[in-house]
């Protein structure tokens, strides 16, 4: 398949086209010619930068570019700073790389924080009910994940605990009970 190389005249409407495009390229080995795909969109008038950063990020983490994969989610986020997706995909980064994993919980514990609204009155001074993010679980296995990992079990357990009496996710669930089983298991070789 070949596409007329992108350009800042191209139009928004064309812009998905060539995002898939510079992603097939990357998974089919042609990492170079992904991310050179991928970054000249970021010249397209009004595109959605974040989006862009957030999927050279994924063609720069095949290419095996770990550091410039790190540069591009951390660009995705200061271009979309409300989205939670960007932060929990940069953590998830820094755990898989073993980096930074303190920043990594502060992702998490930020992205939950975006997804939740607080009870605050709204324009008739009526108390509206406070809303949690639908990933609290998810977020929350991924901290007690980070939290085994630097070797608190503790504070990981506790995690797990709350976890597990919120996720209403088969796959967020079996993930708890597996670590709620490593910690057991830890704990039993550390004593």
């Amino acid at each position: 398949m070949t596409v007329k190389p992108a350009n800042s005249s191209l139009s928004e409407a064309w812009v998905p086209t060539h995002l898939e495009y510079a992603l097939l390229l990357s998974e089919n080995g042609h990492h170079q010619d992904a991310i050179s795909a991928g970054a000249v969109l970021l010249d397209v008038p009004s595109v959605d930068k974040g989006l862009i950063f957030y999927n050279l990020a994924g063609i720069l983490e095949r290419a095996g570019q770990v550091d410039n994969c790190r540069i591009a989610l951390q660009r995705a986020i200061e271009s979309a700073p409300r989205r939670s997706l960007y932060r929990e995909r940069l953590a998830d980064h820094l755990v898989e790389n073993q980096t930074d994993l303190d920043m990594a919980l502060s992702l998490l514990v930020s992205a939950n924080e975006m997804e939740t609204t607080a009870g605050q009155g709204n324009f008739g001074g009526a108390a509206m009910r406070g809303m949690k993010s639908p990933n609290r679980a998810r977020y929350l296995y991924k901290m007690a994940r980070i939290y085994f990992l630097k070797g608190e079990d503790l504070e990981s357990e506790r995690i797990v605990t709350t976890a597990l009496a919120i996720s209403r996710d088969a796959e967020v669930t079996k993930a708890l009970e597996d670590l709620k089983k490593e910690l057991k298991e830890a704990g039993a070789t550390r004593s």
